[in-house]
């Protein structure tokens, strides 16, 4: 059975691009359909091609008729990360028969919005295909801005593994895993395998830390407890102090996607927690003087830093 895709991939000169305003990077990802009929109505996906740290598929879907396609780049870094981003761009070549379409495009993909999954129409062919019954092939060429690789990794631990420290906090002892919990924060990395006296001891007193904050963080770690309104001021508070880059990456991206804050609120927490994806999300917002001039009468106002204030008045 010959498989309905190949893909291939080839390294590229950053000179052919043509674009000096993205990466220094360019890798292509080919897909051969070699018949429509094989094809589900439904669509199908390539398997994916890592260039330059982002994971990318195309993705085919034909018409009821097979009388024309679809074909879609999919940037899939939500898989592994919570928050990315990264501007694109392309030259997409379909070959069909003895027809090459050639197509240069820019795209900006991100964790939030509907850009995650690509530009879903971002190319159509139209051809009698039932006539023809010629293999398409649908090659596109990819540079990116970013490394992918710089964007922190999901993880989640797990509540079977052994425990071999215990957190003491007020009143309460957490056991918890030294390994699965300095993976995932730098305070804690630094505290168990670093050069401190504390790695050596079978308890570690934490204070001025709330139990049920950091129990909070620790449920979301191990069980995915998910962010909402009321917590995600707590979450990024304890990763803020802890180190937790994961938790705060997902508390950001919560804030851009779901959160039902007020916006105010928001641009406080980002200025308070230097949430650089939420300031650029939440700037173009406060352009006009009616805007900055309810954030001034909010109580958030009193806890905006001075350099954030300056760029809020850049922006009117």
């Amino acid at each position: 059975t010959i498989s309905v895709f190949q893909v291939v991939f080839s390294q590229r000169m950053m000179a052919f691009l043509q674009y000096k305003n993205v990466g220094d990077e360019l890798d292509t990802i080919r897909m051969t359909v070699r018949n429509m009929r094989m094809v589900s109505l439904s669509g199908e996906l390539s398997p994916v091609t890592r260039i330059n740290g982002f994971p990318w598929r195309l993705r085919f879907i034909p018409s009821s008729n097979w009388s024309e396609c679809k074909i879609a780049l999919i940037c899939d870094k939500s898989t592994e990360s919570e928050l990315w981003a990264c501007k694109s761009a392309f030259i997409i070549k379909i070959i069909c028969g003895a027809v090459l379409h050639i197509k240069r495009l820019e795209h900006s993909f991100n964790c939030w919005g509907n850009e995650e999954r690509g530009m879903e129409e971002f190319v159509r062919i139209r051809s009698n295909f039932d006539a023809k019954e010629e293999p398409v092939t649908v090659e596109v060429e990819i540079s990116t801005d970013a490394n992918g690789e710089k964007f922190t990794r999901k993880q989640q631990l797990k509540w079977f593994l052994p425990t071999d420290i215990v957190l003491v906090i007020g009143e309460e002892k957490i056991h918890v895993n030294k390994k699965a919990l300095a993976a995932q924060s730098d305070y804690f990395n630094a505290l168990f395998f670093g050069d401190f006296k504390e790695k050596n001891q079978e308890e570690i007193e934490l204070k001025d830390i709330d139990p049920e904050e950091f129990t909070l963080v620790l449920k979301m770690m191990y069980i995915d407890e998910p962010v909402n309104d009321s917590n995600a001021e707590i979450i990024l508070k304890i990763a803020d102090q802890f180190g937790f880059k994961i938790l705060s990456d997902k508390t950001e991206k919560f804030l851009m996607c779901s959160s039902t804050l007020r916006e105010h609120t928001k641009l406080r927490l980002s200025d308070q927690y230097n949430l650089r994806f939420l300031q650029e999300f939440l700037l173009p917002h406060y352009k006009s003087v009616y805007l900055v001039h309810e954030l001034k009468k909010s109580v958030d106002y009193k806890f905006i830093s001075d350099e954030m204030k300056v760029k809020l008045f850049e922006g009117i």
